[in-house]
């Protein structure tokens, strides 16, 4: 079904509002629908999974959820993860390094949301000088279809 990727960041960052960390969440919204097809509960589970480790790993660092053509981000600006560890953190139970708390299943389901949405889960770390991690869907555009002569 049609879901809006703007109404769909505030309605989950709205969840956040009352958290302690509230304050470090950043929203990024066109003024304009950003409208892709997809299963809005489990692209809302998706998101709220990337911002939840935003905020848990970023270690107080502003954290973004931005929306784009195409595409929905969380971005921030905390130590990030090396390049080696990007591919690898996607795999079930596979965490972080650090002492992160969870199960290490949060990334692979979104992966599998991402799938199933025909969109992509990219992942890119650091974003400037050597920090920051950018967790993204984005949604594979389907053709244009062809118009007929009459």
């Amino acid at each position: 079904a049609p879901v809006d990727l703007a109404l769909l960041a505030r309605l989950v960052a709205d969840e956040f509002r009352a958290a302690p960390d509230a304050p470090r969440l950043r929203l990024d919204l066109p003024e304009v629908p950003v409208v892709v097809d997809g299963d809005i509960d489990a692209l809302s589970i998706a998101v709220r999974n990337l911002l939840d480790n935003a905020l848990k790993h970023s270690q107080g660092a502003p954290v973004v959820l931005r929306v784009a053509p195409g595409r929905i981000a969380v971005e921030d600006a905390g130590p990030g993860i090396d390049t080696a560890s990007l591919e690898r953190i996607r795999r079930p139970f596979e965490r972080g390094s650090g002492d992160s708390d969870g199960t290490g299943l949060g990334l692979a389901m979104v992966e599998s949301v991402a799938r199933q949405s025909g969109a992509r889960l990219e992942l890119q770390s650091p974003l400037a000088e050597g920090r920051g991690l950018r967790a993204a869907l984005v949604f594979v555009q389907p053709p244009a279809p062809a118009h007929r002569a009459a």
